[in-house]
């Protein structure tokens, strides 16, 4: 019997050393799908987390994202995205696979602006506006005006590009409140006329101010043009409008007034005649020579100037002043010279004048001609635009 108690003493302590096992710990498997809410389609690269089983995982081409392995037990899930609201959501895991799908909202922003010439404080119509990432796109109207809508809230880059202007490209980020802004354009080196002296004078004769009218300008086309048509296509370049067609009777060249299509700032039109060096209106073959309308609209300038000389001025006197100032004989009557302004002429129309006036003593009057004789503010025909 002395035995017996030391083998149940050792039977028991072994029990207790060697519980029973109760069976494997339960794991769970949770996968799904992120779609777009507003489009239905799965999401890549979203990132999603369940937060006390401390996993992470990023949805692949199909939108789909697997957690193996889990410990049973309630977790939060979350959703990470740079360009939709993000969302948590309580979920049970449970033991064996377990399917959860998502849909995410975009958040959405917007902006607008206004697109101006940086010299001239002009709005610009036709700019074209383009965010690249949001791949949305806009164009100006007749105030410079634009606005872009439905917008993912990230960063992206914005550019504008404008015929005649450099572009701009900068970089901005999109939010929920309207972003407004007003952007300014260069003109590009090579279309730049303005601003120019040209149409920057407004005292014609003494304290008579005349102001530039910015709807149309007036030009005369190149002896070689025989036919009106032969002058549309460049019009329609320049979003210009001819308002009446007329031809001169001694030089037997085609004159228009011109209207400025929209109310749209004309490119590059307000020179005489442009510039040897850029490209524009002006400056082309078929134009003779171009003017902006002044006075409301109601008298232009004909690129003519006329003269009144004091008596023993000599012919010769008369030519030289043509040719050292790039006038060409027009017209000639008892008392009135008549002459062009050329682009052979080193000033504008304006400055012209008083350089005349000033520095040649035998000139007795010099004016600046306009349709029916009519002078800045006179009775001249309304060729203006509406």
């Amino acid at each position: 019997m002395k035995h017996i108690l030391p083998i149940f003493l050792l039977m028991f302590f072994s029990c207790q050393d060697n519980p029973v096992p109760s069976g494997p710990e339960p794991i769970g498997q949770l996968t799904g799908i992120v779609y777009d809410d507003s489009t239905q389609t799965p999401v890549e690269g979203i990132s999603v987390d369940l937060s006390l089983n401390d996993v992470s995982e990023v949805t692949d081409s199909l939108g789909v994202y697997t957690f193996d392995s889990l410990s049973v037990g309630r977790d939060t899930l979350t959703i990470f995205s740079d360009i939709h609201d993000s969302l948590s959501h309580i979920v049970d895991i449970m033991e064996g696979p377990q399917e959860l799908n998502f849909s995410l909202d975009y958040n959405l922003g917007q902006i607008g602006g206004v697109v101006m010439n940086e010299s001239l404080n002009y709005p610009i119509r036709d700019a074209f506006v383009n965010l690249s990432l949001n791949q949305v796109a806009d164009t100006t109207d007749s105030l410079g005006q634009f606005a872009l809508d439905s917008l993912v809230l990230k960063k992206d880059s914005l550019s504008i590009n404008a015929k005649y202007y450099n572009p701009i490209i900068s970089s901005i980020i999109i939010n929920e409140e309207l972003n407004e802004t007003t952007y300014y354009l260069k003109t590009n080196s090579e279309f730049g006329c303005f601003p120019v002296e040209d149409t920057a004078k407004i005292n014609i004769y003494g304290s008579k101010e005349v102001s530039i009218y910015e709807k149309s300008v007036w030009a005369r086309f190149s002896k070689d043009i025989t036919d009106t048509l032969e002058i549309l296509p460049l019009l329609q370049e320049y979003n210009l409008e001819a308002k009446v067609f007329r031809k001169e009777s001694i030089s037997n060249q085609w004159t228009a007034t011109l209207c400025i299509m929209d109310n749209a700032l004309p490119q590059c039109h307000f020179t005489p005649w442009g510039k040897p060096e850029v490209k524009n209106f002006g400056s082309n073959d078929k134009v003779d020579y171009c003017f902006a309308v002044v006075g409301e609209g109601h008298t232009v300038f004909t690129g003519i100037i006329y003269f009144q000389f004091s008596d023993g001025t000599s012919q010769e006197m008369i030519d030289s002043l043509y040719a050292e100032n790039g006038l060409l004989k027009y017209y000639q009557s008892p008392s009135i010279y008549y002459a062009f302004i050329t682009p052979n002429s080193k000033l504008n129309p304006f400055d012209l004048r008083m350089y005349m006036k000033d520095n040649y003593s035998f000139i007795n009057l010099v004016a600046l001609q306009g349709p029916g004789g009519g002078l800045p503010g006179g009775s001249g025909p309304n060729y203006g635009c509406e």
